[in-house]
């Protein structure tokens, strides 16, 4: 915006404006502008700071809450593994002395060899181990009272009943016993001894197996062990045992962070499953704990924004130098440096701070043109090295097969061409340009045979080959840069009439960029030798590509194809075309008389 200063003049001469710059001083005014210059900019900087510590503390709990939920839920199923390897070892221990015995005579058995008795001795997680037969016949181990048995009876007879009837081993969700707040996983397994038929059943007391969990949670840390439909099972504080986890977004935990109420308390949450079992490890923390240094940082802010403002004051009062000429000067230099005119220098002569602002300013504007000029030496030089860049991958590519040498270099210069007779502007060439040489960079991923097969491709073959356009994007997709430019690499192929690939695009869905290079890059093809071809003549492919216009190609770029085409813009490309085609049979030629040498010399010897 042009700065009018005249206009403004005229603007000081109303009285209302003539009121307010007469009637106080400098040093008032100063002071004035100086608190509102302060408070504006420390608002803004207070704002965004606050908000970059935010992001950080946000970005730093996520990487806690994961850290953390990973840790309990991989010790979780390391000590569930443990868990369910000694219930195991209680089965075989059954089973292997069960033979030749009733199932009710096994726990008698094993506990006269006091087997089972310094077994769950040593695993406090195993409460309870029932043998039941199909004559009603049971037989039982505690490692608890009886009032607990009869209460883990009452929910084993399903699971009892389904083992001997489907004759397979179950394991049960967690199952809560309100009566005394504790969870219990329930192994049941079917048993044939002779001709009688039983089972085994294991109740596992999930808090023993909870309790070994050794996690030193960070400051203001909790975690709760959940099923499926988020009752919880385990926790830091053991009291929440058995109670829902009422959380509106209980479903969208998973490994984000979720912000929530529970308890009447906002937090702070995310989770992370127990592989293997059909459990989540809940880690949260009150927002208000997570919150504290943000909010010590706000009130710090606060604190050195009023004394920046107390300082501004201040500083203001003894700002009372007389502003004269220099100033429009300095507006008018200034106004020119805005409109990038960077070789303007201010002329003020003098020894106060204005002629020392006058001096920085122009070695400032020195400085920023001299950066200006490296920095355009510098675009200019990255350019070169990009192009050159994606030049050697395309020749790189080419190489793969023998036959295509030069074919991007070719289609690019092509593409160009009709993108000019087109009137696209530089900006559009330019992405024209790199898209032409990379087209074919998903020829990376197609196997050596396929690209230099001596022959027509059988139908496998070529749908293996017609994979490269998608391979060629999703190798240039995690670059945001080539957004526009990877359009052209993979919808070269696709067809006017919605016939091509990948995927099928019709007309005007067809990025303009791929439907320059589909012309150029069938007009290079026709034009070039090809294991399964000849080289054309350029007239009759010009022609066959008109005959497609509307069809296979945009009628539009058909016919910016043959103006230029007409206007001999192609021959100097096509004449280079024949001069390699020529050195290419020179070298195949003289790679045959080499190889004729070598046979007679073999058959001499």
């Amino acid at each position: 915006m042009k700065f009018d200063f005249k206009k403004y003049e005229k603007l000081l001469k109303l009285e209302f404006f003539k009121k307010i710059f007469l009637k106080y001083s400098i040093k008032k005014v100063l002071l004035v502008i100086s608190i509102i210059l302060a408070i504006a900019p420390l608002i803004i900087s207070d704002f965004i700071l606050i908000k970059i510590a935010e992001k950080n503390l946000l970005l730093n709990q996520r990487q806690t809450h994961t850290t953390v939920s990973w840790l309990i839920a991989n010790q979780t199923e390391k000590f569930l593994r443990i868990m369910e390897s000694k219930v195991e070892a209680v089965k075989t221990t059954i089973i292997f002395n069960s033979i030749d015995r009733s199932l009710p005579d096994i726990i008698s058995l094993l506990d006269e060899r006091k087997t089972l008795i310094n077994f769950l001795e040593n695993t406090p997680e195993i409460d309870y181990i029932l043998i039941k037969d199909t004559n009603g016949r049971r037989a039982f181990a505690l490692n608890t009272d009886f009032a607990t048995k009869k209460a883990l009876d009452e929910k084993l007879d399903l699971y009892l009943i389904n083992c001997l009837h489907e004759n397979r081993e179950i394991k049960s969700p967690p199952i809560f016993l309100n009566q005394y707040f504790k969870y219990y996983l329930f192994f049941v397994y079917p048993v044939n001894v002779g001709e009688s038929r039983g089972v085994i059943a294991i109740a596992v007391n999930m808090d023993n197996v909870f309790s070994n969990l050794k996690v030193k949670l960070p400051k203001g840390y909790n975690f709760l062990i959940v099923d499926k439909n988020g009752s919880i099972i385990g926790a830091k504080n053991t009291t929440l045992v058995g109670d829902k986890l009422n959380i509106k977004n209980f479903n969208s935990l998973q490994d984000k962070l979720v912000f929530d109420t529970f308890q009447g308390k906002k937090i702070i949450a995310s989770s992370s499953l127990v592989p293997g079992f059909d459990m989540s490890v809940i880690t949260y923390i009150p927002k208000q704990v997570a919150y504290r240094y943000v909010k010590k940082m706000k009130k710090q802010t606060i604190t050195f924004g009023v004394l920046a403002i107390l300082f501004a004051s201040i500083l203001s009062i003894f700002l009372s130098n007389s502003f004269h000429e220099p100033i429009k000067d300095l507006i008018n230099v200034t106004e020119k440096i805005s409109k990038r005119n960077f070789s303007v220098r201010a002329n003020v002569v003098g020894s106060n701070e204005i002629t020392v602002l006058a001096k920085r300013i122009n070695f400032t504007v020195e400085e920023i043109e001299t950066y200006i000029k490296r920095l355009e030496s510098l675009i200019r030089y990255n350019k070169r090295l990009f192009i050159s860049t994606i030049t050697a991958l395309a020749a790189a590519i080419d190489a793969k097969d023998e036959y295509t040498r030069g074919h991007s270099e070719r289609v690019t210069k092509f593409s160009v061409i009709i993108g000019k007779y087109l009137g696209l502007n530089a900006i559009e060439l330019e992405r024209i340009k790199v898209a032409g040489l990379l087209h074919d960079i998903g020829k990376i991923g197609i196997d050596d045979k396929i690209l230099r097969k001596p022959g027509i491709l059988t139908a496998e073959e070529f749908e293996e080959m017609k994979k490269h356009p998608v391979i060629g994007y999703n190798i240039l997709a995690p670059i945001k840069e080539l957004k526009e430019i990877n359009k052209g690499v993979k919808y070269h192929h696709e067809k006017w009439d919605g016939s091509g690939y990948p995927e099928g695009l019709k007309g005007d869905k067809i990025p303009l960029i791929a439907r320059i290079i589909a012309v150029a890059d069938t007009f290079d093809a026709m034009t070039s030798r090809r294991p399964y071809q000849d080289p054309m003549e350029p007239e009759f492919v010009r022609d066959k590509i008109t005959d497609f216009a509307g069809i296979r190609y945009d009628r539009r770029v058909v016919m910016a194809f043959v103006k230029a085409f007409n206007k001999g813009e192609f021959d100097e490309l096509l004449n280079e075309s024949d001069e390699n085609e020529k050195d290419k049979e020179t070298k195949n030629q003289n790679a045959k008389q080499q190889d004729n040498k070598k046979e007679n010399k073999g058959e001499k010897r």
